[in-house]
């Protein structure tokens, strides 16, 4: 009996400290945007040109500056909160600079705040990022909840392709 609860207790310490990968649809299948079927969204003020490609196998999505602002696509809503550490990785490739995002959010849905990566310069061979974000506390903001986005910089064309989301 000892023996038994002593592996068990050691095997539930060991995957309490793994990761949970968190369904954000990163192979971007579905249809339309913000949709059941798909939930992506594009920002609307930035409007950018956000088309979906065949690709190495699977679906790439394109993210296409326009009119001299950055293009940018963002997750639905992942729960979170401060203290929790979140893993994003993506394949992209393209022309131009990207960005990997995790947006804050509090419970009545306003927007509270970016983490963002570091601006990675693109390449014609498809290569990948990852970012660890951890949800900092804010003061007088509690976060409720966070998106995932993906922003390419003025000037540039990126296709990102298999999204992966893990939270600690």
């Amino acid at each position: 009996m000892k023996k038994t609860l002593i592996a068990a207790f050691f095997a539930g310490a060991v995957l309490s400290g793994s990761a949970a990968e968190i369904d954000i649809n990163g192979s971007f299948t579905g249809n339309g945007f913000g949709g059941k079927g798909f939930n992506w969204y594009t920002n609307s003020y930035l409007k950018p040109k956000v088309t979906r490609h065949q690709m190495n196998g699977g679906i790439a999505i394109e993210i296409k500056s326009m009119n001299g602002k950055d293009g940018q696509v963002y997750s639905g809503p992942i729960p979170g909160k401060a203290g929790d550490v979140f893993t994003l990785s993506v394949m992209a490739k393209g022309s131009g600079e990207g960005r990997l995002e995790l947006m804050l959010y509090d419970k009545n849905k306003r927007y509270t705040g970016t983490l963002k990566s570091v601006v990675f310069k693109v390449s014609k061979e498809m290569v990948k990022y990852t970012k660890e974000f951890t949800v900092p506390a804010q003061s007088g903001k509690e976060t409720a909840f966070v998106r995932v986005a993906f922003t390419t910089l003025k000037g540039g064309e990126i296709y990102y392709q298999n999204a992966k989301l893990d939270k600690k």
